[in-house]
């Protein structure tokens, strides 16, 4: 089971005496403490006396049956308070004790853990306060040398403040309704005065921590289960799939007819499709399960730009599309960071730009953003195309997982509509923003931010660093 230290676990477990005094007001906090003390003694494996009138009675057993099955019930055991403190007529303080220690007997005697609490109620009488005042003297003794814990409550309403200070005298615990405290009135205080919360709200905050416990290992049993499941994807999906791959490009490098060589190009393109697929699913599902901090290593940004645009470079001139890359001379030559997030953030959105250009161009362009924090640069990265272009509509939709501006068979282009969605959350771990900016000229134009260190003795480019311009 799980538990907490607070201060009502601690006296509950304890051994020797320990005397509280419970000054109420309002009956239905009343009954919530009463059930939170029940059920702390229950789930530490003691008994529990409860002297109580009838009504409290069925509402403290409503609440502990809605926590507890009905063998463990059986562990409650209750006295009627009004037969009990006036079993002898009149309020009588001795007899009183007597009554208590002779229904205490039989547990003490085959050494049951039991934990008590008494609802002290009397009918009008003559000198009631004084007689309340000398039982609990007595009651403190008891306690005390029958090594009890035992909790007497009292209507604050009912009894008067002279009577409520005497009471402290002989309670080494007070509690009300929203406290509970060391009594600074006490004959022999050796604890130091903290206040607590009452029970009810201790055992409330009890059960709500236990929930969080539950909740945060279903939420790593469901990440360990993620992390299993792109294991399992990585390996028996992608290794297969690369080995069909390899057997379409050797089989396209035999002797084969028309008909035959338009089957292996049909299963080369199904198949870089569908690995295509998974890689943007893995890819996906990896940012989510990295919960370490990002690596702080150099930066190149113009490096990171000409590496990407090399590896597309085969896809763009296939279609005839020149690329134009600008970053402006303000642009450090090195910071400091994780490049691989921004490698993949270009390699996303450039290979979108060719992939629905059909003709005309593509740009770069990279900036230095002003009023950065010391130490800190922000850069802009900025990718427009001449392609059909994105409705208004669609800019923020197309940045949700595996969402498509055209979604049907029909569509131009494959894909899993991962891209713009991993790009998304690669931004945001580098306290960036993405999104799309009109385009007067049609296309497409996207643009977005990063934060990276700078580099400690970083050097500044002479001149226009630009890449690989107005390339046909």
């Amino acid at each position: 089971m799980i538990e907490f230290d607070n201060p009502l676990r601690s006296l509950t477990r304890t051994i020797s005496g320990s005397h509280v005094l419970y000054l109420y007001e309002d009956l239905r906090h009343y009954i919530d403490s009463a059930a939170a003390y029940a059920l702390t003694c229950l789930n530490q494996g003691h008994r529990i006396l409860i002297i109580e009138n009838d009504y409290c009675k069925k509402a403290i057993e409503r609440k502990l049956a809605e926590s507890w099955i009905d063998e463990r019930l059986e562990h409650v055991h209750f006295v009627d308070n009004f037969d009990f403190y006036q079993k002898h007529g009149e309020f009588q303080g001795c007899l009183t004790r007597k009554h208590f220690e002779s229904i205490m007997r039989p547990f003490l005697e085959e050494e049951i853990s039991i934990r008590t609490w008494a609802h002290i109620q009397w009918k009008p009488q003559p000198h009631i306060e004084a007689k309340l005042e000398e039982f609990e003297v007595m009651a403190d003794c008891s306690v005390k040398e029958q090594n009890l814990i035992s909790v007497c409550a009292y209507d604050a309403k009912a009894i008067s403040a002279s009577l409520q200070t005497s009471l402290m005298r002989s309670h080494e615990y007070l509690m009300t309704d929203r406290e509970f405290i060391v009594s600074g009135l006490y004959r022999n205080p050796n604890s130091e005065r903290v206040i607590h919360p009452s029970m009810a709200l201790q055992e409330k905050l009890l059960l709500e921590h236990k929930q969080l416990l539950i909740d945060k290992e279903a939420a790593e049993r469901a990440n360990r289960a993620k992390d299993e499941f792109i294991a399992t994807m990585n390996h028996e999906i992608r290794t297969p799939m690369n080995g069909v791959l390899g057997m379409a490009d050797l089989l396209a490098e035999t002797t084969l007819d028309g008909d035959q060589a338009a089957y292996v190009e049909i299963i080369r393109k199904s198949g870089s499709s569908l690995l295509q697929i998974v890689n943007d699913i893995l890819d996906f599902s990896k940012i989510g399960s990295v919960r370490e901090s990002s690596p702080e290593e150099p930066v190149h940004i113009r490096d990171c730009v000409a590496e990407v645009a090399d590896l597309l470079q085969a896809a763009r001139l296939g279609k005839d599309l020149a690329l134009d890359v600008n970053i402006e001379d303000d642009v450090p030559e090195t910071l400091l960071g994780d490049p691989h997030p921004i490698r993949q953030i270009l390699f996303n959105l450039l290979g979108n730009a060719i992939k629905f250009t059909q003709r005309g161009s593509i740009s770069i362009e990279v900036s230095l953003l002003p009023g950065s924090e010391e130490g800190r640069s922000r850069l802009r990265f900025r990718i427009a195309d001449s392609g059909a272009g994105i409705p208004r509509a669609h800019w923020r939709k197309v940045f949700q997982p595996f969402y498509q501006v055209d979604g049907g068979l029909s569509r131009g282009a494959e894909g899993t509509g991962l891209g713009l969605a991993i790009s998304k959350k690669l931004v945001e771990r580098m306290n960036g923003q993405i999104g799309i900016e009109p385009s007067p000229n049609g296309g497409t134009t996207i643009a977005f931010t990063v934060e990276l260190g700078e580099f400690p003795s970083r050097a500044r480019p002479g001149g226009s660093s630009n890449g690989p311009q107005a390339e046909a």
